[in-house]
């Protein structure tokens, strides 16, 4: 079983931050819901207000980088650009997708994926055509 290990987003300083605590609550079906994460000065980073917590996948890109959702990587003929998502329990539970959010596939073992970027600090990486090379 592979450790769980998160990153978490902050809007506010719109950068990763490295030290943080998530924040939960009791939903209404009496299960804990993830809703945001204190970060080091003590404020409160809501998800509803654009934080995000992403998680690792497990896997490492071929500089040996690990690999999180939300992570934009590089790979298969052509050096194609594709964004890294949850995709609930299946397969990993992550899978490459590109253009809004066409299936690609799963995440399983991509040994030629290269992370170039992610969503939140650059977006511009998934604007690139697909029908294109796209070295950064």
């Amino acid at each position: 079983m592979r450790p769980l290990r998160f990153r978490a987003w902050n809007p506010e300083t719109e950068q990763y931050d490295p030290y943080w605590c998530p924040l939960c609550r009791v939903g209404d079906n009496g299960e804990l819901e993830l809703i945001g994460f204190q970060d080091v000065a003590g404020n409160e980073q809501l998800i509803e207000d654009g934080a995000a917590i992403e998680q690792w996948t497990g896997r490492k890109d071929k500089h040996g980088k690990d690999i999180y959702a939300g992570d934009v990587v590089r790979t298969g003929p052509g050096g194609i650009v594709y964004q890294v998502e949850s995709w609930g329990n299946v397969a990993g539970g992550f899978v490459l997708t590109f253009d809004g959010g066409a299936l690609l596939g799963y995440l399983v073992e991509c040994p030629d994926a290269e992370v170039i970027g992610n969503i939140r600090e650059n977006p511009e990486l998934l604007e690139v055509s697909h029908g294109q090379d796209q070295q950064p």
